[in-house]
């Protein structure tokens, strides 16, 4: 395993859990030795106006969008992020770190298929991050055409069969099939988990559990870029949780603390650092794109000059909720 992705893993402090319903989030910690980089967000640039999203072309290209980042510092896009506006909405791909005063073109996917028409000129974010089991889905597909092929392909009619999922459990209405539209209708259920995961100090990152089992990781180098992550984070996991709950998944009795959520991620990350098979991928933009590959989970790394900027971790195979309740923390 690349030794900047190792050293960073191992540096991970863990908070206390923070568990509503059928959802716990693990804050995540790192030292103040480690090198963090320097970059601004999406959310961020857009904001201050030196960021702008267009399609690539007046006629547009569902895959692909243009990315202007007039920022003195370069521009880190999230894997799943959502951008709203001009023909159609996307999402990102994969994670990429885009170099300051640059221009970009940048591998997306549609996640609104009912629409080929400008809304605007430019891109605007939507404040969300594609619901993390489609996510994690996107990326397998996205892993299985890196490695066959070399390109960032996620697959645009499977993902928008994960988005018609969403409308068909939710019982929502889209003109567009929208997937921002499946999280409007449920904006004042998602509120609940937005107001209540609140954001510590310091926080880089989430380890997160559905049901009391382990679901997944993110977190970003940067305090400052969390915290314009964070928000987008917790939705995208709410959602999931919402839905496990109309379909009669949810399992709200758990005994969550602290060591316990420790151990096990301590444990989760010590097995996925010796079991990994490491694949190295050169992204758009800057740094390395490490993929990493167990029986039970996967993982990217965008690391760049010694910087681990994103790492994502997911669960591939999870035992069935409808039929397995436990009070511990699984895997």
């Amino acid at each position: 395993m690349n030794q900047t992705v190792n050293q960073t893993l191992h540096a991970l402090r863990y908070g206390t859990p923070q568990v509503l319903k059928n959802l716990a989030f693990v804050p995540l910690f790192l030292p103040d030795s480690l090198e963090r980089g320097s970059y601004i967000t999406l959310k961020e640039g857009i904001a201050k106006q030196l960021v702008k999203v267009t399609e690539i072309s007046e006629s547009g290209s569902v895959p692909t969008l243009m990315v202007l980042n007039e920022a003195e510092m370069p521009l880190l896009l999230m894997d799943g992020e959502e951008l709203i506006g001009a023909k159609q909405n996307r999402i990102v791909n994969t994670s990429l770190l885009l170099p300051a005063k640059s221009k970009t073109p940048i591998p997306v996917s549609c996640t609104e298929r009912g629409r080929w028409s400008y809304k605007s000129a430019f891109f605007d974010d939507s404040d969300v991050i594609m619901s993390s089991k489609a996510r994690h889905a996107k990326s397998e597909r996205l892993v299985r055409n890196l490695v066959h092929s070399g390109n960032y392909n996620a697959e645009q009619r499977e993902v928008w069969n994960d988005i018609e999922e969403y409308h068909f459990v939710l019982n929502t209405n889209s003109d567009s099939r929208a997937l921002r539209d499946a999280f409007e209708a449920y904006q004042y259920n998602i509120d609940h988990f937005t107001k209540y995961f609140q954001l510590y100090p310091e926080q880089v990152g989430v380890a997160a559990f559905l049901n009391g089992h382990f679901v997944g990781i993110d977190f970003v180098s940067l305090a400052s870029a969390y915290e314009t992550l964070h928000g987008k984070l917790v939705k995208s996991y709410a959602i999931e949780a919402i839905i496990d709950e109309k379909r009669g998944w949810a399992n709200n009795d758990f005994a969550y603390n602290a060591d316990q959520a420790a151990e096990l991620l301590h444990k989760f990350t010590t097995l996925f650092v010796e079991a990994a098979e490491e694949k190295q991928f050169t992204p758009v933009g800057q740094g390395t794109d490490y993929r990493y590959f167990t029986p039970i989970a996967q993982a990217s790394a965008l690391e760049n000059e010694g910087v681990v900027v994103h790492f994502s971790s997911y669960i591939r195979k999870q035992q069935d909720q409808r039929s397995e309740r436990t009070q511990r923390f699984s895997f």
